[in-house]
């Protein structure tokens, strides 16, 4: 899934989900859901567990990309949008049969709500915070909860037998990045809106 504005440049933003024709996919269905979890908050009590989140849902019409090459556009967004510069990195363009066999599903966003949920535990109970005996036992605090890439793992029938460095680089890159979003957001209280490249 990847918000983008359409190649014809026009006024409202765009969504576009792919996926092979094969699958039952409405495109009447004009509403995105989209959450990460970022970690998890271990208060005093369970009563006060809670999560660090991020979340979205967008609200709009819906319809499948038919015109060739706003669909090959949103095809090479949605791939660059994976991995930079793969589109460029791999064999392009789609063939025909790539093309017919892929469908894109464009939602025209009308309307759109943000939640989240960032910063240390909060434990407010008076009665807790004054048992030095039951907080002396328990652990209060965020874990931080991030995705990592792995180690690129080279194809049997690559002849490239070496990840090269536009891979390896991205793996760094985002892996530096998303460790780094679910630290900081585990220390402090953010709100919208972010200027945090994760959090955009």
């Amino acid at each position: 899934m990847r918000l983008m504005k359409s190649k014809n440049h026009e006024d409202h933003p765009k969504v576009c989900v792919t996926g092979s024709r094969g699958n039952t996919i409405s495109p009447r269905c004009g509403q995105a859901h989209l959450a990460v979890v970022d970690g998890l908050i271990l208060s005093l009590t369970p009563f006060s567990h809670n999560y660090n989140y991020r979340s979205a849902i967008l609200h709009g019409t819906a319809s499948f990309l038919e015109d060739l090459d706003e669909k090959e556009f949103a095809m090479q967004t949605i791939t660059n949008h994976v991995h930079p510069n793969r589109w460029n990195d791999s064999r392009t363009p789609p063939t025909k049969t790539e093309l017919a066999s892929t469908g894109i599903i464009k939602i025209t966003i009308q309307s759109a709500s943000a939640k989240l949920h960032t910063g240390p535990p909060e434990d407010k109970d008076a009665d807790d915070l004054a048992n030095t005996e039951m907080r002396n036992r328990v652990w209060v605090g965020t874990i931080p909860l991030y995705e990592q890439m792995g180690d690129p793992i080279t194809a049997e029938y690559s002849m490239v037998r070496k990840a090269p460095a536009s891979v390896t680089e991205v793996v760094r890159q985002r892996n530096v990045k998303e460790k780094e979003w679910a630290v900081l957001v585990a220390k402090e209280k953010l709100d919208l809106p972010l200027t945090h490249e994760n959090g955009a």
